[in-house]
């Protein structure tokens, strides 16, 4: 039986209505999606590179994710959504670099920020997921079809990409991504891409 990873991601960008009460005016569009935390409306996240270890006992995620960004808005932190990751460390442009996480928010999350340039092309973040995180589902041998091999797929819709990757989590950000999955032997990753395999001994 192969491991499944469906690899949904996104961020943000929905345009919400509003009414100007004074002027009656007709409506202006609000470009910011509420759902996420991050400010990808003036980072660009241009390409994602994963690369992280299964660990299909224990059942965490463990590795790291390497943003190419623009800073299109110059701004001096990058924002992005994580909902109870653990981060371990964060470089900037191949440098380590200081980082915080926000209080958390019910839904949403914690905030992550990353102190960035207006020229910063990179950032890479080391973490793990929590035990819960909403877009792993993890099933047991005895719950796929020839009971022989356990089975993880992901589920990132609507805003769950955030409990297993730092991203920004909505649904108007597109990026190119490449990854490197590491599982256990006699097990497959797969995504909606190309799907070389190499086994490790």
């Amino acid at each position: 039986m192969a491991l499944l990873m469906t690899l949904v991601f996104a961020a943000c960008h929905n345009a919400h209505p509003v009414k100007d009460a004074q002027s009656g005016q007709a409506p202006v569009v609000a470009e910011k999606d509420v759902h996420t935390l991050s400010n990808a409306d003036s980072v660009v996240m241009k390409n994602r590179d994963l690369d992280i270890h299964v660990d299909m006992a224990a059942h965490p995620l463990e590795g790291s994710a390497l943003w190419t960004i623009a800073n299109k808005d110059k701004v001096k932190t990058m924002k992005l959504d994580t909902y109870d990751l653990t981060i371990d460390s964060v470089y900037v442009d191949g440098g380590k670099t200081d980082f915080s996480l926000d209080a958390p928010i019910k839904f949403l999350g914690s905030a992550l920020n990353i102190p960035v340039q207006s020229n910063t092309k990179t950032v890479k973040i080391w973490y793990k997921t929590g035990k819960d995180a909403r877009a792993l589902q993890w099933l047991d041998p005895e719950q796929t079809h020839d009971k022989k091999h356990p089975f993880l797929y992901t589920q990132s819709e609507s805003i769950y990409a955030r409990s297993w990757l730092p991203c920004a989590d909505g649904p108007g950000i597109r990026f190119t991504y490449a990854a490197r999955v590491q599982v256990p032997r006699g097990l497959m990753a797969l995504m909606s891409a190309e799907n070389p395999q190499q086994l490790r001994e």
